[in-house]
């Protein structure tokens, strides 16, 4: 109901939470089909208005997954670059990158992460990235 969603908004602020929303796994921005594509994107931007409708400025996250690899890591992540460029500039302060660890997992692949402009962390005991 409505009094306890302004009680538990009221909850978050008065006590400094941080507030982060992780989207499913096939909620993927390098989806190399473009309805997955537009249906991540709509999610995301459906996210973005629910923090927003709390009243909550871009350290309130939302997380989302690098994606799927189709047998092409290399293009996935070129896909995903792109994709992330197109984003608005609201939504991209509040995206933090997972890098599907059991997917993106070498070096190589996690490299995004080091040269990135975004938030991430990185899954299966490495080091969080910010």
């Amino acid at each position: 109901n409505r009094v306890a969603m302004v009680s538990t908004i009221y909850f978050i602020k008065q006590n400094n939470f941080r507030v982060n929303i992780h989207v499913e796994g096939t909620i993927m921005l390098n989806a190399m089909s473009e309805k997955l594509y537009q249906d991540a994107l709509k999610n995301i931007k459906y996210q973005n208005v629910v923090l927003n409708a709390m009243g909550l400025d871009e350290k309130a996250k939302i997380i989302v997954n690098l994606g799927g690899a189709y047998n092409n890591r290399e293009e996935a992540i070129e896909r995903f670059k792109v994709t992330f460029r197109e984003l608005d500039e609201a939504i991209k302060k509040r995206i933090v990158l997972n890098n599907s660890d059991n997917i993106f997992a070498s070096s190589k692949e996690t490299s995004i992460f080091n040269n990135s402009s975004f938030n991430c962390f990185l899954e299966g005991g490495s080091n969080c990235i910010t």
